[in-house]
């Protein structure tokens, strides 16, 4: 008797126990759809907030609906592919425009110390006239990407024939400036002895200015088109061909006369001007660009 007494009082207490766990996690259940609730109450609060309380309940309803949308792994990776694939050129691209300088100063740096020290006075002023034309050429690749976005092809011709027409009015702007400066070297306080040799290397990097414009606006015409590649193919191999002509010019390879900082200007001007020609040619004969490649480029501007 005493051991059925025993067992059915474990029956109750186990039963007890089952009773009070239910409760708890019925409580549980209920404190997780409450705070879900004001969660959501909230987000549709904000949500109608943000359009002025003018946001109806089937807006509302959306928003909620949203809310509850899981953003996966794989939903992510989708938008960051497209976003690499057209942000890496971009990026190699920009620091390609830096790498023609630096291939120039570790060439001439085996010339002497004097040709570095005026190649590094030279490019530093032709680096204030490039930045202005930078942020002149900017606007192109924003307007022809929103053109393009809007399905308008004739507006983003219109864009780009701009665009152009203000690299070569601005490219000879600033080339005639950059050579009126040049008579003006010697206030910047530099040696005599780099003075007299930065001259015609100066001259060659104005000379290239309205190139690299030319260069810039069919580049940043070509990314707002989704083609970023190419540019930056172009842009790549112009570094090597300057590389190659500074082995010749500057040290005076292939039966050439070593022209040292001299060559370098030559080497820059020649690989700009040819990268400047080389894109032009390939939007020129692309078939994705054709509806939106200018049918004429000067006359009737709006």
């Amino acid at each position: 008797k005493g051991s059925a007494r025993r067992g059915a009082t474990e029956e109750d207490m186990a039963e007890r126990w089952r009773v009070r766990w239910r409760r708890a996690r019925i409580k549980q259940s209920a404190a997780r759809r409450a705070r879900r609730r004001e969660r959501e109450r909230r987000f549709v609060a904000a949500a109608r907030g943000a359009c002025g309380g003018r946001c109806d309940s089937a807006c509302a309803e959306r928003a909620r609906e949203h809310r509850r949308v899981p953003h996966s792994v794989h939903a992510v990776l989708r938008e960051i592919r497209p976003t690499l694939t057209l942000a890496v050129p971009i990026i190699v691209g920009q620091v390609s425009q830096t790498l023609m300088g630096v291939t120039d100063s570790a060439m001439i740096g085996r010339a002497g110390t004097v040709p570095l020290a005026a190649s590094a006075f030279g490019g530093n002023v032709f680096n204030v006239f490039f930045v202005v034309g930078i942020g002149l050429m900017i606007p192109v690749s924003i307007l022809v990407s929103r053109a393009r976005g809007g399905a308008k092809p004739e507006e983003a011709s219109e864009y780009l024939r701009h665009g152009m027409t203000l690299a070569l009015i601005f490219g000879a702007v600033e080339t005639l400036m950059m050579v009126v400066l040049g008579t003006q070297l010697a206030r910047f306080g530099q040696p005599p002895e780099v003075l007299a040799v930065v001259m015609p290397f100066y001259l060659m990097m104005a000379a290239s200015l309205t190139s690299v414009f030319v260069y810039l606006v069919l580049r940043q015409f070509a990314e707002a088109m989704g083609h970023p590649w190419v540019p930056m193919v172009i842009m790549l191999l112009g570094v090597g061909l300057n590389a190659a002509l500074n082995w010749v010019f500057i040290y005076g390879n292939l039966g050439m006369p070593a022209l040292g900082l001299t060559g370098a200007g030559i080497s820059t001007l020649v690989s700009r001007a040819l990268g400047a020609l080389v894109i032009f040619v390939w939007l020129r004969r692309d078939p994705a660009v054709r509806a939106s490649w200018p049918r004429r480029w000067f006359g009737d501007y709006s």
